[in-house]
């Protein structure tokens, strides 16, 4: 009786935490204002990060800015895979952020735009793609 209650309380468990998370869908070439708040999901090494999905074609360069005045932010490029394409955590001349990359796949990728620290606040992002000639 035990047994089946503790296996019943970690699959309802399970079942709560695999809940589906859409990220909102940013377009390329505009701005997106967001703000990192104690709701946003929690980084393992502390601070805060929010989701985008995002549409990218292969072989086409893709350039992701991420400026805030409240903490100092990082981005990473995931594809469909959930494989890392690129990261940063400061420009040459901020604590901004400036990603620039190839893209390997089409499909849809996620832009996560962290806070290095537990700083939180708005920020300010931008995906531009470039065609490769």
């Amino acid at each position: 009786m035990r047994k089946s209650f503790l296996l019943a309380a970690l699959l309802a468990g399970a079942a709560f935490t695999a809940q589906a998370y859409e990220a909102p869908t940013v377009q390329t070439g505009r701005f997106v204002e967001g703000t990192l708040t104690n709701k946003s999901i929690p980084k393992t090494n502390g601070g805060r990060f929010t989701d985008y999905s995002v549409a990218l074609r292969e072989g086409h360069f893709v350039i992701i800015t991420v400026e805030s005045d409240d903490f100092d932010p990082e981005v990473t490029l995931i594809d469909a895979g959930g494989n890392q394409i690129g990261y940063n955590d400061d420009d040459d001349d901020s604590l901004n952020s400036l990603l620039v990359a190839r893209v390997k796949s089409s499909g849809d990728h996620i832009v996560r735009v962290g806070s290095v620290g537990s700083d939180l606040g708005k920020f300010k992002l931008r995906v531009d793609t470039l065609a490769r000639d």
